[in-house]
């Protein structure tokens, strides 16, 4: 009887699961088709179409956007192939574009590279490297024409060229465009110096702040690309790098921007978000912050690691501190931008995280908080339980955020791969 009795109940359960996972499929094509309308034919796209400070294209918003749209659209194509292959298109618009900003900017690279980074007036000069944020002509927006001289400028965010990297590579996956695949070829030499070069040294963090810290979100990110540089070569990355002449540390390649991230970023198992150049350990007052959940759910950091506890007491830590018990978290503690509202997009990243970990109903709570709360309207921060201090003007979240709509559709990606996994193995 026991035994009938939790069969009937595993059924149940896989039918509900499979009816989730339908709903999930139908509701991803809305979120795909607003994606797709915001991407112009030379692949600009807003950050949000409807906020002035927003309307223009961040390399990271782009990048994320691009692959939740490579990675769903495997899903969506069993229901819809010509709606699958419009959002390959578009994810190839927006590399496309941003291919475009980097060809532009490769002697600003090349400057980085032979430049010693002793030279901190030079080296951190935003004109030697590639900003976070460009307008529709692929050049500075004239919101921050000044900004192209400044040294240690807000926009020097050391996440834009390796989360490119990471989206190319996931592109040539799905489909192989020539001209992403002669890009890589002609230009993936000099951008793996670059990534090296960069990734001790300091920038702005993934919120446009701190921008002479060193951030374990960045250094992940390049981590990542470095690794899909290598693992795409036919030769040792440091063969093909040696006799450059490049001011480069070699010890960063096979792994050693890993050891690095454990060196500067961990204390008592967790990773701290934040770290002064040349202090003695990172900044444990400051605490982690909400986008260190992409170390572990997209630059593949937590089994590199090759110490589950780092994970674990990491993540541990992001869900005290960050989510302290609402279902969305803050980006980090006492943050007040826009009033300090919870974000959706990391909401959902971890949504993501979760279910990938077989927490599924962790995950599908936060995925049906949100397309409930905002009928598929996504803004970037949910204005509940904020920590605003009382000073700060609550100004309220900005709407139609692209980025978190990436989240969605990887969140319900997630989902739907995990149910899929357990229904092959039978669970």
């Amino acid at each position: 009887m026991l035994a009938s009795r939790t069969l009937s109940s595993d059924t149940a359960a896989l039918a509900d699961s499979t009816t989730l996972a339908l709903s999930y499929r139908k509701e991803m094509q809305h979120y795909a088709e607003y994606l797709i309308s915001q991407v112009s034919e030379s692949g600009f796209m807003k950050a949000s179409k409807t906020f002035d400070w927003y309307s223009m294209h961040w390399f990271r918003d782009s990048s994320f956007v691009a692959m939740s749209l490579l990675r769903s659209s495997r899903i969506i194509a069993e229901d819809n192939e010509e709606l699958a292959e419009r959002m390959i298109d578009a994810a190839h618009r927006i590399n496309s574009f941003n291919m475009g900003v980097v060809e532009k900017r490769m002697k600003s690279i090349r400057n980085a590279l032979n430049t010693d980074l002793s030279n901190h007036g030079e080296f951190f000069r935003l004109s030697n490297h590639v900003p976070a944020r460009i307008a529709a002509d692929g050049n500075l927006h004239e919101y921050d024409s000044a900004q192209e001289t400044a040294t240690h400028s807000w926009l020097l965010q050391h996440d834009s060229v390796p989360l490119l990297v990471c989206s190319l590579y996931d592109e040539m996956n799905v489909k192989g465009y020539q001209d992403t695949s002669a890009f890589l070829d002609e230009n993936k030499e000099v951008l793996l110096a670059y990534l090296v070069k960069i990734i001790k040294t300091e920038c702005s963090d993934a919120w446009e702040e701190r921008s002479t810290m060193l951030h374990a979100y960045d250094v992940g990110a390049i981590y990542a690309a470095i690794k899909k540089i290598s693992d795409s070569l036919n030769t040792r990355p440091e063969t093909m790098l040696r006799g450059k002449g490049w001011r480069i540390d070699e010890s960063m390649l096979d792994g050693g921007g890993l050891a690095f991230l454990k060196q500067m970023f961990v204390h008592d198992s967790v990773i701290y978000s934040q770290r002064q150049p040349f202090s003695d350990s990172p900044d444990t007052n400051f605490g982690v912050d909400g986008s260190e959940i992409y170390l572990f759910s997209q630059f593949g950091i937590g089994k590199a690691l090759s110490d589950p506890k780092i994970e674990e007491e990491t993540i541990r830590k992001i869900e005290e501190d960050l989510f302290a018990g609402n279902v969305l978290p803050v980006r980090y503690k006492h943050d007040s931008y826009r009033g300090g509202g919870r974000w959706l997009l990391l909401g959902l990243r971890y949504a993501d995280y979760a279910i990938s970990k077989g927490q599924t109903e962790k995950g599908t709570r936060i995925i049906d908080y949100v397309a409930s709360k905002f009928a598929k309207e996504l803004p970037e921060q949910d204005m509940v339980n904020v920590e605003t201090p009382e000073e700060v003007k609550a100004d309220g979240s900005i709407e139609w955020l692209a980025w978190s709509y990436g989240e969605m559709l990887n969140a319900m990606s997630s989902f739907i791969e995990s149910q899929r996994m357990g229904a092959a193995a039978g669970i």
